[in-house]
């Protein structure tokens, strides 16, 4: 049976040639995933030493279509033939069977949809890791290029956030894969990498998180789903919310499998190779407990993955045990879960030795934990990104914190300008002074940035615009005001005459002004958006890498002519202008905005695999260096323009070069990025008492104890149970 009537056009596709751009990014983003899952597999223990148990079978609950129907008419041309070295699916392969039956089908069926349906704690999320983990490394085992293009690279995304009425698939996808894979942005791939793959066939899609969508977003998913022909979809979704949804509208050919439970003998074997030989004695009596009484609530409780793995990590003392196996303390298998959360929670943030502290404790911890429960089930979501932090709380004391900064080292900058770098303008000079000027300057940079930098939502693929406006073909043109406003505010100040005379030279200069900010503005901000390429073995690679972070073109353009051509004209400076200035000062206009634009960029060089942490330290390091960069540009600039150019007073112009160098640096360090914002959000939530001024080193905790888990940049709670009990 056909998915949806346009089922066909991906039979009639034309396929890409190998070795084109396309190829290799198919090829990059595959390593890229396998890299990033495999990883996730080992850290959740889901493979070693022993992989966790799962089983399926076919559906019975009238909510699939025939297993006919399932295998196709061997008389017709399937939407979907089998992959490379994958054996056709037969009525037996159906029935029932673990994770390499289940690679089976997902790489055969002729429909090309599979929804895979358990009880919560089930293992869903477990089971579409480790099928998504094998169908990678089987595309990777593919040596022949021509017949590795034919082979999709499955990707897996959690659904949460996707609006189907609004949106379609492989819009969404795209969208979600280009931020989520900035790997795949860079420009040896072509434009819309990420696109082209998903619209051509080259993405399969593992979609997870089914279920917490809303009941009228979960229908039009549904719809949306059958609707999509190009790519072999995997759902993986709650039985009840699936089977709801699905008496609204069936899903074409979809082939519905159900997680079954785990036998008390697969589960106690499960956890003997957690133990030593001979384990402890209640680990045994637990054991022998699952092996001979499988209808007890306690063995119902332990029949599903969570159950097993919560054990295995919450008894690191096997006396505790004993709890667990009185038989008169529970009543029915969701008390024994809810006790094994809980205990959870108190074991993960209790020290395994006298020598090993723990930073929190546990009821700061769950304080803690609760707040971004809490704020997750708020926002509706089970992803938390640390990037979209920041839009959970508000943004007014970001910002007068920002400012506030800003103001203080201004004015310290501005005392040591006016006092000992003896800086006159318009008869203002002194320590005194200087400090007023530089705060009032400080203060209006810091929150003209802040403001900026929070209106900026997170979207690292960009703003959309339609061209043209209302109709037409939507084309992806990104834009960071946050760069734009420092580079308009920065460029405009420079450009500026401060020796004005008369009313007609101050509106000439304010004209000047705001012409230059606006356009050095608006050429930063869009250059911003791109994404730093990946270093190679090459010279060439690496040079095009080391340009990114200093891209001289648009610097020269947005900072380089306009602060060079205002030193070509007369200005009403007493100074006698030197050959040199306008070049001079081009150059350091130029520097200015490069610095500004390549810290700014993202890097493609920080993998998904990389943990959360990772990708937020990498980035404050980059803020940091190009903050300091910046700093230390500007200030020797302007620093060694007026001690060489005007006044040959070499100590002026070193403390003219710290005052403007340190606030100028901590505002780029403080508004250019993501990593700013969230250090700002985390000190925000420490002065209201809800969260640790170190937020990303405790949510770096909270993984290593396995309380989170990393789905590429963004943490999920191990468990949506997890989360659902800490946020009430």
């Amino acid at each position: 049976m056909v998915v949806g009537q346009a089922a066909a056009v991906h039979h009639h596709a034309t396929p890409t040639a190998p070795g084109t751009p396309l190829d290799a990014a198919a090829d990059t983003l595959t390593a890229a995933v396998l890299a990033q899952w495999n990883q996730a597999s080992y850290d959740r223990k889901l493979r070693a030493p022993r992989p966790i148990p799962v089983r399926w079978q076919w559906s019975r609950r009238g909510v699939a279509s025939p297993m006919a129907a399932a295998l196709g008419d061997p008389g017709s041309a399937a939407p979907f033939p089998p992959l490379p070295g994958v054996a056709p699916t037969d009525a037996r392969t159906l029935r029932e069977g673990g994770i390499k039956d289940l690679f089976r089908l997902y790489g055969s069926l002729p429909s090309g949809r599979i929804a895979l349906l358990g009880r919560p704690g089930s293992g869903k999320s477990e089971t579409a890791l480790l099928t998504l983990v094998e169908a990678l490394k089987h595309r990777g085992g593919i040596l022949n290029p021509a017949e590795r293009a034919t082979v999709p690279v499955p990707v897996l995304l959690s659904v949460t956030g996707w609006d189907a009425g609004r949106d379609k698939l492989a819009d969404w996808a795209a969208a979600r894969i280009a931020g989520d894979y900035r790997v795949l942005r860079q420009r040896q791939f072509g434009r819309r990498a990420a696109e082209k793959l998903v619209h051509g066939g080259r993405i399969a899609l593992f979609l997870d998180g089914f279920d917490e969508l809303e009941p009228d977003t979960r229908r039009a998913a549904l719809k949306e789903i059958g609707r999509h022909a190009v790519s072999r979809i995997m759902v993986f979704a709650r039985i009840e919310e699936f089977t709801e949804t699905i008496r609204a509208g069936h899903l074409p050919g979809a082939t519905v499998l159900e997680l079954a439970p785990i036998p008390g003998a697969e589960a106690a074997e499960y956890l003997r190779h957690y133990q030593v030989d001979p384990p402890p004695e209640p680990w045994q009596r637990l054991m022998d407990h699952l092996e001979h009484r499988p209808d007890s609530v306690l063995s119902r409780a332990l029949d599903v993955p969570l159950g097993l793995t919560l054990v295995r990590d919450a008894f690191p003392r096997p006396e505790a045990l004993a709890d667990l196996l009185d038989e008169d303390r529970f009543a029915t298998p969701d008390e024994v879960m809810v006790y094994l959360l809980d205990r959870f929670i108190s074991v993960a943030y209790q020290p395994r030795q006298p020598s090993d502290p723990v930073p929190y404790n546990a009821a700061q911890a769950r304080r803690w934990l609760g707040y971004l429960a809490a704020k997750m089930a708020e926002h509706g979501t089970y992803s938390l990104d640390w990037r979209q932090l920041p839009r959970w709380e508000r943004a007014f004391p970001r910002i007068g914190m920002l400012g506030a900064l800003c103001t203080v080292t201004a004015a310290a900058g501005g005392a040591l300008l006016y006092g000992w770098g003896h800086f006159n303008t318009h008869q203002i000079s002194g320590p005194g002074r200087g400090s007023l000027v530089g705060a009032a300057l400080g203060l209006v940079l810091g929150v003209a940035a802040g403001t900026a930098s929070e209106l900026r939502a997170f979207r690292p693929e960009g703003l959309w615009w339609r061209f043209p406006p209302g109709r037409g073909r939507r084309r992806r043109l990104g834009f960071n005001p946050g760069v734009a406003v420092i580079v308009g505010i920065v460029v405009g100040m420079v450009s500026g005459d401060y020796a004005l005379n008369t009313t007609h030279h101050v509106l000439a200069s304010l004209a000047v002004l705001a012409v230059a900010g606006t356009g050095a503005g608006a050429v930063a901000g869009v250059s911003a958006m791109r994404v730093h390429p990946a270093s190679g073995p090459g010279g060439r690679l690496r040079r095009k890498a080391l340009y990114s972070r200093l891209p001289l073109l648009p610097g020269a353009v947005a900072g380089g002519l306009p602060v060079g051509f205002r030193y070509l004209l007369p200005h009403g400076t007493s100074h006698e202008l030197h050959p040199l200035a306008g070049p001079l000062n081009g150059v350091w206009g130029m520097l200015m905005v490069s610095l500004i634009i390549g810290a700014a960029r993202l890097p493609s060089q920080v993998g998904v695999h990389s943990s959360p942490l990772a990708v937020w330290r990498q980035e404050l390091r980059w803020d940091i260096a190009f903050g300091a960069l910046f700093g230390l540009c500007v200030g020797l600039g302007f620093g060694l323009r007026e001690s060489f150019m005007w006044d040959r007073d070499v100590a002026a112009g070193i403390f003219q070069t710290i005052g403007i160098a340190v606030p100028c640096g901590i505002c780029v360090m403080s508004a250019g990025s993501e990593a700013g914002r969230s250090t700002l959000l985390f000190l925000q939530l420490h002065l209201q008492g809800v969260f640790p001024a170190r937020g990303m080193s405790f949510l770096d905790d909270a993984y290593h104890r396995q309380v989170l888990r990393a789905d590429g940049p963004r943490y999920q709670f191990r468990h949506a149970l997890l989360q659902d009990k800490l946020s009430y």
